[in-house]
């Protein structure tokens, strides 16, 4: 491959991929149809039965088209957190809320990055009004983020110290698997 078209297909990539990073953000406590998991009694997302047990009939192994990923204290290892009722139903309260918001924002995003595809394309926009349109841009992304630093920050203050070392501890194991070759970490 010539030397010049690498950076340049990597560049297309990477722009490519732009509008689908602003509209999944990664995080993975969107909605979620919830189903009781036939092996262990515990909520789980379709297709993702509770910690180590194997699908069930009927179960692909994988999410339904269209499901989304769970909310804290929902699925995905939260069920070994032995959260308490109450627990569970502050915790979906704070989901709920975080959700409401974050579908607000992600449609804030969406537009402003149709605004600067849009005065990129155009020869009649200045250097100023492109640059302004990013910096939008980018303090909508700042303020999404900081939303969901402060929604994790509000769901841990809900857990007891066990349970925040517990979970602490578990992000930490999903870290080290990817350090060595594993799956990447789920946020």
């Amino acid at each position: 491959m010539r030397h010049w078209l690498a950076p340049i297909l990597a560049g297309c990539f990477v722009m490519a991929a732009l509008p689908a990073m602003a509209e999944d953000d990664g995080d993975e406590w969107d909605e979620a149809p919830m189903q009781s998991s036939p092996c262990m009694g515990q909520p789980c997302i379709m297709g993702h039965p509770g910690m180590g047990q194997p699908c069930m009939p009927g179960q692909s192994g994988m999410a339904a088209p269209g499901a989304k990923r769970p909310a804290p204290g929902m699925g995905r290892g939260w069920d070994a957190l032995n959260l308490t009722a109450e627990q569970k139903t502050k915790i979906q309260a704070l989901r709920d809320s975080f959700l409401q918001q974050r579908s607000n924002e992600r449609e804030q995003i969406r537009q402003a990055i149709d605004k600067v595809r849009a005065l990129s394309n155009d020869p009649a926009t200045t250097d100023a009004d492109l640059t302004a349109a990013i910096q939008a841009k980018h303090e909508l992304l700042i303020q999404a983020e900081l939303a969901h630093l402060q929604h994790w920050r509000d769901v841990r203050k809900l857990l007891t110290p066990e349970q925040l070392q517990q979970l602490d501890s578990r992000r930490e194991q999903r870290r080290n698997r990817m350090e060595e070759g594993g799956q990447p970490p789920r946020r």
